[in-house]
């Protein structure tokens, strides 16, 4: 099982780290210290059908 730590607390790390996620439409600061919110804007279309929500 692979576990991979969400939390930020940097908008720049975020947009370093995934920068597809954060190139216009999403704030980074949104999703700062929000581990859940994160993963389902960066896996959830990758890993689920879109806008499920199932992380």
């Amino acid at each position: 099982v692979f576990k991979e730590n969400l939390y930020y607390t940097s908008a720049e790390r975020l947009v370093k780290v995934f920068p597809s996620a954060f190139k216009s439409r999403y704030n980074p600061c949104d999703y700062l210290r929000n581990p859940t919110k994160l993963a389902n804007l960066v896996y959830d279309d990758r890993l689920f059908k879109k806008g499920l929500g199932n992380l």
